[in-house]
């Protein structure tokens, strides 16, 4: 292992991205992609983060349009004619950064032409913080798209998705409608958001079934849990008495 010589110059800063301030919106949302965009995101981000950062903030500051165009990578002009948000209305992001255009312009860095850009800007430390993914061109409409708006929507996370279950349960019990609270429950506990596209199930057990679960498992009456609720199944399906009544 190399000891650093003492006084060296530490190696250069590349360039580094940051999510705290990204979010979905309408027409910024990824509802509508596949997975090779995604792909295609993370390889940019890892070209991107080669770069030596004071060479783009150069670009930036210098306004070194060939340099900015063979990374594609701009400043948004927000009076623009083709440009649909007005800096004001990037309203999640603090004041300290928002209110200082000159010093933290927005700016959009091309995923590829097919698949949109990411717009963001550089903070004090010279750190890009995304704000948007536009895979649709939303933000800087293009002539590809007739200079229309694409629409996407957000995508929930498997988080955001129990909430709003659960949300609408108790909106179902605060209006006594407990025929309507249980049903909302009972189509939320198969879950087929994976991207496996196994379908996953939440059982709850009541008081005393913990310990007889414990035992069958314990016993190797059933491998798994899967092979057990599977058994179950078709233990009903035949009637429960081991008698096919189709």
């Amino acid at each position: 292992m190399q000891t650093p010589r003492i006084g060296a110059p530490p190696p250069p800063r590349r360039w580094t991205f940051t999510f705290r301030y990204w979010k979905q919106i309408k027409n910024f949302g990824l509802d509508r992609l596949r997975d090779n965009w995604f792909v295609s995101l993370l390889e940019r981000m890892h070209e991107l983060g080669t770069q030596n950062i004071d060479d783009v903030m150069a670009y930036l500051e210098e306004g070194n349009k060939e340099a900015a165009d063979a990374l594609r990578f701009h400043k948004i002009d927000h009076d623009h004619e083709h440009v649909t948000m007005k800096r004001e209305e990037f309203d999640w992001v603090d004041k300290t950064y928002l209110d200082y255009e000159d010093t933290y312009p927005i700016c959009q860095v091309h995923v590829s032409k097919a698949f949109g850009r990411i717009i963001g800007f550089f903070d004090e430390t010279k750190t890009f913080n995304v704000l948007l993914l536009d895979p649709n061109h939303n933000l800087w409409l293009t002539k590809f798209a007739e200079y229309k708006k694409r629409e996407c929507l957000p995508l929930d996370s498997q988080y955001a998705n129990l909430r709003s279950t659960i949300d609408k349960a108790i909106r179902h019990l605060n209006e006594e409608d407990h025929e309507r609270a249980m049903q909302t429950l009972v189509r939320a506990i198969a879950d087929r958001t994976a991207p496996d596209g196994i379908t996953r199930v939440v059982v709850m057990l009541n008081d005393g079934y913990e310990n007889k679960l414990v035992e069958v498992l314990a016993k190797k009456r059933a491998k798994s849990l899967q092979e057990l609720f599977e058994h179950g199944l078709m233990f009903l399906e035949l009637g429960g008495d081991g008698e096919n009544k189709s």
